[in-house]
């Protein structure tokens, strides 16, 4: 008996043991989230910094350019390191850094949450501001520049120097009689920074080159106060008639700037703004059905878009068009269908936007993936397809 009850000990003793390795096993591990310090641009690169964790074994850097698909900078072997200088970044274009902490526990790596840096429109240093009928540069102060070259080119062609600025505190440039940008012609510019001593002058920086198009001119000249509202027009009749009216309410116009916080930064210009909002939307947004379709239907565009990132060609097109108003720019929701020669068509809602130079172009940001990965980013009709108006194609490409 004795003996048996020993046993009997014995084995709830180790059946205890094992609950606990077993519960211990199973215990997650928590990692704290790392802490940003700053982002900062530089001349030539974007320099991270965030506080050291004691309590973890490292870090990893992250970039994207749409929020979407990510890439490993760098992973470091140790938590001292606190800082990362991304000098691959290019310039003209808007990045996304990411940071996550990481612990290894044996033979498995466990991590903390993505923590997002602010994002940056790289190239602040030299920035271009596109109107109908002059270019304006703007740069940051090269620290011991006495002076700046301006160099410009057309269409591509040989770069001439138009300018020598003989103050090395200057910040921009304005280049008047640009004509005719509504034509699709290009203008570069870059600028050298130079340092005179002895009366010997030497290159102490040049920016990368910057075009300026018919789209930054014509988009950055027409955006202006937000537009209370935009119509929607059905053109599937014979002739186009407002089918309704959106209202950019004051919950519509939060979501915006929360999106704006988040993607945007104060020093891009309307164009730079408009073209960041058209792709996230094509790339974010998943096709909706079924019950996926239920939980946005009620909601307005923007919140459809932005917050539930679902929607169809009403959804994703009218959220595009409500942006736009948000901006200033004249917009409308064109109710009509695309289709073929064969007779077939299909329901479909695209955007139209009359912009400064008075014509009308074709904003369809499409659906990544899913409902085509097809998109026209401020088209004329007749470089589109399909597109049918008042019973009538009234595009270039028909198939």
């Amino acid at each position: 008996m004795k003996l048996n009850k020993l046993i009997s000990m014995c084995l709830a003793l180790i059946f205890a043991l094992s609950c606990a390795f077993t519960a211990n096993a199973k215990a997650k591990v928590t990692v704290a989230n790392p802490k940003i310090k700053s982002i900062t641009e530089k001349l030539t690169c974007v320099v991270l910094k965030w506080k050291k964790d004691a309590t973890v074994n490292g870090y990893k850097i992250y970039r994207s350019s749409d929020k979407i698909s990510w890439t490993e900078l760098i992973s470091t072997a140790d938590n001292t390191t606190t800082k990362y200088v991304d000098k691959t970044a290019l310039a003209d274009n808007v990045y996304y850094y990411a940071i996550k902490s990481y612990v290894k526990v044996k033979k498995k790596t466990y991590y903390s949450e993505r923590v997002d840096f602010a994002p940056v429109f790289f190239g602040t240093n030299f920035y271009i501001s596109t109107y109908e009928d002059s270019v304006k540069l703007k740069w940051t102060v090269v620290s011991g520049a006495t002076g700046y070259e301006v160099y410009y080119s057309e269409d591509k062609g040989e770069f001439k120097k138009i300018k020598n600025l003989k103050d090395g505190n200057k910040k921009s440039y304005t280049k008047k009689n640009i004509t005719p940008l509504e034509k699709g012609k290009v203008y570069s510019f870059y600028i050298k920074a130079y340092k005179t001593e002895n009366k010997k002058k030497s290159y102490i920086y040049t920016s990368p080159t910057y075009n300026s198009n018919s789209k930054m001119a014509i988009m950055n000249g027409c955006a202006g106060a937000t537009k209370a509202t935009f119509k929607c027009v059905n053109t599937q009749g014979k002739k186009a008639k407002t089918a309704y009216t959106v209202t950019v309410t004051e919950a519509d116009k939060k979501i915006f700037k929360n999106f704006s916080s988040e993607y945007l930064t104060c020093e891009m210009s309307p164009y730079y703004k408009i073209r960041t909002a058209f792709f996230f939307i094509h790339k974010n947004v998943t096709y909706a059905t079924g019950s996926s379709y239920s939980k946005i239907d009620g909601c307005s565009y923007a919140k459809a878009i932005f917050t539930y990132k679902l929607g169809q060609c009403a959804q994703y097109n009218g959220a595009m068009a409500e942006f736009l108003a948000y901006l200033g720019v004249g917009s409308k929701l064109i109710w009509g269908y695309r289709g073929t020669t064969s007779g077939r068509k299909w329901q479909h809602f695209w955007g139209e936007a009359k912009l400064s130079n008075g014509k009308t172009y074709v904003v369809e940001t499409g659906n990544f993936g899913q409902d085509g990965s097809w998109n026209y980013f401020f088209e004329k009709y007749s470089n589109t397809k399909k597109y049918l108006k008042c019973g009538e194609y009234i595009s270039g490409i028909v198939v």
